[in-house]
């Protein structure tokens, strides 16, 4: 109940007095570099198993190749929005109703749940709380695409690790890691780019 109220009291503040700056801003740089849609929705397993719509900000265009496939490739200011996490700043609505909580393991596609709850023994206890924006995993420098096996057993032991000890007192420390990462991936991005 406690976790509940400060997911709700946390997402909505943000989404009363950050977003109305902030979505406008990123929602333009998103149409001016690529045009298009400015958010991007897909399916992803949650809270005991269920599947819900989770939203991002759309970092990603898509072109036909020379044999005529979709071909998707991540756009300028996509690349900056998902280096810094930014990218997952509309999943406060999420939270907002109920899908998500601001900390939690991350949610998965349900292709990726399938095949990952194939390989590593345990992996279901993961949605015994609801997933997060951010979690313990991403905190301990966990984020972006899994490049094999051994890294999503990994990032699973340290969602577990989560599930059975998560406390209020650990999540703000979770929260604060993920803001000061947020910051210095998003000022590393902006000089890249």
């Amino acid at each position: 109940m406690i976790k509940r109220f400060v997911d709700i009291l946390f997402s909505l503040s943000i989404i009363l007095f950050l977003f109305p700056v902030i979505i406008p801003f990123i929602a333009l740089c998103i149409y001016i570099d690529s045009g298009g849609p400015v958010f991007f929705i897909q399916k992803r397993v949650g809270y005991g198993q269920r599947v819900f719509n989770c939203l991002k900000f759309r970092t990603m265009k898509g072109c036909l190749d020379q044999e005529g496939q979709l071909v998707l490739n991540v756009t300028r200011v996509g690349a900056i929005l998902r280096n810094s996490g930014l990218d997952e700043l509309p999943q406060l609505f999420n939270v907002l109703i109920g899908d998500m909580s601001v900390v939690g393991p991350r949610p998965y596609s349900i292709q990726d749940d399938e095949t990952f709850s194939q390989q590593v023994a345990y992996f279901n206890r993961r949605y015994q709380v609801r997933p997060g924006i951010t979690g313990l995993a991403q905190a301990e420098g966990y984020k972006g695409w899994i490049k094999n096996e051994e890294e999503i057993r990994e990032r699973t032991t340290i969602d577990l690790m989560y599930v059975n000890a998560s406390s209020l007192r650990g999540d703000v420390k979770i929260i604060f890691r993920s803001i000061i990462f947020l910051i210095t991936e998003l000022f590393k991005s902006l000089w890249k780019h």
